[in-house]
């Protein structure tokens, strides 16, 4: 292989970057405040909303469960536990194969760029003591 066909591929693997590794790349090159104010806002709008959907999820999840539950004992609804059983394990077959893409990327965000994580999390923190 010469030199301009391994130019070449080199470009066309640079061309092939995700929105993240985009932004990514852009931030390491911002200064550090930036960084840090990026990662905050974030972090913030993050923190806010895990902690309302986080609020609200919880009370449907938890009244679904008893509404079924109980008419579950009453005989009003009839759950084929393997059919259930069954869904729930190629959902989370599903799952996992596509969210470890995403979460190893945040994870290498994280790793490599301090000054975004320590932002984030402050934000973070910051909007679950405020909300």
């Amino acid at each position: 292989m010469d030199a301009t066909e391994n130019s070449s591929v080199n470009n066309r693997k640079k061309s092939r970057k995700t929105d993240l590794e985009k932004f990514i790349d852009y931030l390491e090159n911002e200064p550090v405040s930036k960084q840090i104010l990026i990662g905050a806002s974030v972090g913030y709008i993050g923190g806010a909303l895990a902690y309302n959907i986080g609020k609200t999820s919880v009370v449907i999840l938890g009244g679904t469960i008893a509404i079924v539950y109980f008419a579950s004992k009453n005989g009003y609804v009839i759950v084929r536990h393997q059919h259930v059983n069954k869904k729930v394990c190629d959902f989370s077959k599903k799952i996992q194969r596509n969210v470890p893409i995403w979460i190893d990327k945040i994870y290498e965000l994280f790793q490599t760029n301090l000054n975004v994580s320590c932002g984030f999390y402050a934000g973070f923190i910051l909007a679950l003591m405020v909300s």
